[in-house]
Parts: structure tokens; sequence; C-alpha cells
């Protein structure tokens, strides 16, 4: 099996914030294997095919996709 870097992602929250909100148009889905320690809510559309990766959980997602990843050490999400 393929070696892969997993990098920590510091995500750009500042004092009191809450929440970030990254809206992402693309024609490839290639969001690297990372972590963070803090929750990610990821909707994805019109991207079926594409194998998302959280943890040790590998799954071809279809048309939607909505998952909720939580920040506890070694977990990771990305694609394949």
């Amino acid at each position: 099996m393929e070696e892969r870097k997993v990098l920590h992602e510091i995500t750009p929250l500042m004092g009191k914030d809450v929440l970030y909100i990254a809206d992402r148009h693309k024609k490839e889905f290639t969001y690297p294997i990372h972590n963070h320690e803090v929750f990610e809510l990821n909707f994805v559309e019109h991207a079926p095919g594409v194998r998302r990766i959280v943890g040790d959980s590998s799954e071809v997602i279809g048309e939607y996709e909505l998952v909720l990843i939580t920040p506890r050490p070694g977990a990771c999400v990305g694609t394949a």
C-alpha cells in the first residue's frame, strides 16, 4: 500500500470564532489527507465517483455528500 503524508491543518479561527466557512468550486476534488483539532462538516455536490477517506473508512461518494468529521487524534480526511 502506498504511504501517504498526513498534513496537520491549522484552521484560521481567531479569538471567539466558532465557525469557518470555505466555499470552493473546483473541477477536481483533490484535497490532501489531513487532520486538525476542530470539527469539520463537508458538503460536496456534483462529484459522483470521488473516493472519500475518513479515518479507516474509504467510500466512493454519490452526487451529494455530507459528512461530519470529529477532531479525534488520528482522524484524517481527504481523497484518493
